[in-house]
């Protein structure tokens, strides 16, 4: 003889179970008692999810891998007191892979003096340092590192591809009689418009022992308008930081 149970006997039934397992639970944990469970039924391996090949960046459309980039470039230097700050020169690079490649880089300097050197030369005839020594060039052999590479929607349709750089390697800073070794480092970022052109944004350190020019009077009657040579000046340690603009084209 069976018996016939209705469905809201089933939710009633369901409804008590459940509210004294929450109740005898929230006692166990007022009471502070400690929950044991059988040694052979806790787990003794770790299992870490799978991932065959994974990758970073899925259909790259900027492939720099064994390519030749070539680029010309506007620069400023930032930190110039003497003379104009602006600079241009050009650079050819290679990419052994996606991140490193090896960099040639020369930039011309103006010589023409600054606001502030025709402000002092204004003030005192023995300050002209149209007579002092410019730096001609820079130039310089970098390692390329770029860790990042990256896209950024601008609109629904288009969709710029980024990498961001950074350089570090030996400098030649040359002025009319003489030349300096140094030390360049950089940061940098490029935007691709395409698979072949882009934009590149730099900012370079300098460093070098060079002339102090602000340790000696320049006074052009003394030296008949002929300019001062480096060894002229006390020798001490100098940072130039140059910021640059330029296009970029990958061969």
């Amino acid at each position: 003889m069976g018996v016939r149970v209705s469905f809201k006997q089933i939710l009633k039934a369901v409804t008590v179970s459940c509210a004294t397992s929450s109740v005898l639970f929230l006692s166990i944990v007022a009471s502070g008692a400690t929950i044991e469970f059988p040694e052979e039924e806790l787990a003794t391996e770790t299992v870490y999810p799978v991932f065959d090949n994974p990758e970073a960046v899925k259909r790259r459309r900027v492939v720099t891998e064994k390519r030749v980039e070539l680029g010309l470039l506007a620069g400023y230097s930032v930190n110039e007191p003497f003379f104009q700050p602006l600079a241009f020169g050009g650079n050819a690079l290679y990419h052994f892979t996606e991140e490193h490649g090896v960099e040639v880089f020369g930039t011309l300097l103006s010589s023409e003096l600054s606001s502030n050197a025709e402000s002092i030369k204004a003030s005192s005839a023995a300050q002209d340092y149209a007579v002092a020594p410019a730096i001609q060039y820079i130039a310089g052999l970098l390692y390329n590192w770029k860790p990042f590479y990256g896209k950024v929607s601008l609109t629904k349709s288009t969709i710029l591809n980024l990498s961001t750089h950074f350089s570090v390697g030996p400098a030649l800073i040359s002025f009319e009689d003489e030349s300096k070794y140094g030390l360049a480092f950089g940061l940098g970022q490029r935007f691709y418009f395409s698979p072949k052109v882009g934009l590149r944004l730099d900012l370079r350190g300098l460093m070098f022992s060079g002339p102090n020019l602000a340790s000696r009077s320049h006074d052009p009657t003394v030296t008949g308008g002929r300019k001062y040579k480096v060894s002229d000046y006390e020798q001490s340690s100098q940072f130039s930081i140059l910021f640059s603009v330029g296009v970029l084209f990958l061969l």
